[in-house]
């Protein structure tokens, strides 16, 4: 990968692990199609979107919010964290007024019940075979999307 594309997540504070996979791959292309983490993906994504209210901020929000819907299946039954946390990303992805303190509560919350969501289904047998077919949906909603990885704003 080239040199600028590399400096690029060193700049962003990509993780040395992330640098090095980055490396392996002859294109940002390349990379964007195979990278196989959504979630590193949408750090990306977050990394280089517009500011807190942009059109391409709200853009990124309404992504995330279809790649984690599907995710909610495994929070334990009666923790409404997660899906009101989701139902603010999207309203806010729509183009509703939210604030930044609502926003960071309701993430809060949400990484809070997520945290026990996903200890709860590491222990489900079915969990990496489940954990696959989550990562590849997430993957394609991602790429649907984003066909192209963005650029970083200057």
């Amino acid at each position: 990968m080239k040199t600028r594309t590399i400096n690029t997540l060193k700049q962003l504070g990509a993780c040395d692990s992330a640098i090095e996979k980055a490396k392996s791959y002859q294109t940002r292309q390349e990379a964007w199609d195979k990278w196989d983490r959504p979630q590193d993906l949408m750090w990306y994504i977050f990394r280089v979107t517009g500011p807190y209210s942009s059109k391409s901020h709200r853009k990124a929000c309404g992504v995330l919010h279809k790649t984690v819907l599907p995710c909610l299946k495994y929070v334990k039954k009666g923790e409404q964290r997660p899906a009101k946390a989701l139902s603010l990303l999207k309203r806010y992805a729509n183009g509703a007024d939210v604030t930044k303190k609502q926003f960071k509560d309701a993430a809060d919350a949400a990484y809070a019940a997520a945290d026990a969501a996903y200890a709860y289904a590491a222990a489900a047998a079915t969990a990496a075979a489940a954990d696959a077919a989550a990562k590849t949906k997430q993957l394609s909603i991602i790429r649907k999307h984003y066909p192209t990885p963005p650029r970083a704003r200057k």
